[in-house]
């Protein structure tokens, strides 16, 4: 079980990158499957870090090809400590804030 029970969890089908008041709680569960760009992927994760909970959960399909976006970030991402390797399934893997 990776989130507990009082966990929250944030689904949208069209990400808007503008939040003009901080959210009312920190989320516990990203899933980010989308513009497959480095770019996309990189502009995801900077607009979303700041509302997550910290042990946060960040699960990243299409993950395990190295020429597409989430591949780079998730290792940006673990070289610069902020997250760790919680497991990888197939195309996914899944990561855990670590900050």
């Amino acid at each position: 079980r990776f989130v507990g029970k009082d966990a929250r969890l944030f689904i949208s089908a069209k990400l808007n990158y503008s939040f003009p008041e901080p959210a009312a709680a920190a989320r516990s569960l990203l899933f980010v499957d989308g513009d497959h760009s480095y770019e996309g992927v990189r502009r995801d994760i900077d607009c979303w870090l700041p509302h997550l909970a910290p042990g946060a959960l960040v699960v990243f399909d299409d993950a395990a090809d190295p020429a597409v976006g989430p591949y780079r970030v998730i290792g940006e991402l673990l070289t610069a400590g902020r997250f760790q390797r919680e497991q990888d399934f197939g195309k996914i893997t899944v990561l855990r804030r670590t900050e």
